[in-house]
């Protein structure tokens, strides 16, 4: 017995630690997070089902990004006698050629390199000069080739970019308001995506306000938390979904009696899905639609897109996190009226 005491003694100091530490844990959270997480666990005990039969497990959701390497383009050097170069003064090359070989030049962030090119591939293309240029072959050739790499440029800049490094990480926070990380997401995704079109020449306001987006947007990991949460929601309301489904096939009202557990459902549809988790979705809503057809018209520039990530994150197509986060809130609505309507506690007008 004695022997057994300093085990027994041991075993209390770790449960008790437990305990705080549990405790610390839900002093973190927030009501919001609190109730999406307890959410299926409301009506689960109220439907008297196990939530461990639910076929899906929480911890598949949010893929890791995929090796960035792997979809990474390998970018050949155009290479130009230098003071072949500096001798030519069309197209404002001496300029560039300069800016690329200085000291400074070679240590472009990716930002700053990717408006370099830019600025490269205009002054060649809407050089008016070019047809009479004693150097007309060099220009042209160069020109071409700097058009055949501007795509590969966008992906590799898409993959690596200060701002794209935050979008691609993994996130597991629950966004909750954020409309600065929105304003700022929806702004560099909208000024990126004017820049990579080369139809026209970029103006001088147009870089500035580019340079001012990417600005906003490093280290603000606005998309990978929005992504996590739209995946954390739809995987809660599929769960509860789940739920009311097996408790509409009871048809627990079809004798027009109404269970005490079902005045308890009414009671949980009221007081935490309608006042607290429907009025988060809808904002979620409102942000995902805004943003997924930018995102995806962006990223077909990227061949991550390609990816079990990029099909999943940067699509809006059937697969997509978007497109099964619609379709989680639809099943739900349809779900709790179909119940309500069963029990009569649909509200009327």
């Amino acid at each position: 017995m004695c022997a057994a005491q300093p085990i027994t003694q041991s075993i209390k100091r770790y449960f008790s630690l437990f305990i705080v530490i549990y405790l610390l844990a839900s002093c973190g959270e927030t009501e919001l997070t609190r109730e999406w997480r307890k959410y299926p666990e409301r009506i689960a005990n109220l439907t008297d089902t196990s939530l461990k039969s639910y076929p899906d497990a929480l911890n598949q959701i949010r893929l890791s990004p995929a090796d960035k390497k792997q979809y990474h383009i390998q970018i050949n050097a155009i290479e130009l006698n230098l003071f072949k170069a500096l001798s030519i003064s069309d197209c404002n090359l001496q300029r560039y050629v300069g800016e690329r070989n200085s000291s400074l030049g070679k240590v472009h962030t990716p930002t700053n390199r990717l408006i370099y090119e830019r600025q490269l591939l205009d002054s060649l293309n809407f050089c008016t000069s070019i047809n009479e240029s004693a150097h007309q072959l060099i220009l042209t050739q160069l020109k071409t080739k700097k058009n055949n790499n501007w795509p590969a440029i966008i992906n590799n800049y898409l993959l690596n970019s200060e701002p794209s490094t935050t979008i691609l990480a993994s996130s597991s926070t629950l966004l909750e308001s954020d409309s600065t990380g929105f304003n700022a997401s929806l702004h560099f995704i909208e000024q990126l995506t004017r820049f990579t079109q080369t139809q026209q020449a970029v103006k001088s306001d147009t870089i500035t306000q580019f340079k001012l987006s990417a600005a906003q947007l490093y280290n603000r990991a606005f998309l990978s938390r929005l992504f996590y949460t739209l995946e954390y929601t739809s995987y809660q309301l599929n769960q509860v979904t789940w739920l009311l489904q097996k408790q509409i096939n009871k048809q627990a009202c079809k004798t027009n009696f109404k269970p005490v557990e079902i005045e308890y459902l009414h009671n949980v549809f009221i007081k935490y899905y309608a006042s607290i988790l429907q009025p988060h979705l809808t904002k979620l809503n409102r942000m995902q639609l805004q943003l997924a057809p930018k995102i995806a018209k962006l990223w077909q520039h990227s061949r991550i897109q390609q990816s079990q990530f990029g099909q999943r994150y940067l699509n809006n197509a059937h697969d997509s996190v978007f497109h099964e986060f619609e379709l989680s809130i639809k099943n739900h609505t349809q779900n709790w009226q179909t119940l309500l309507k069963q029990c009569q506690l649909m509200p009327t007008s």
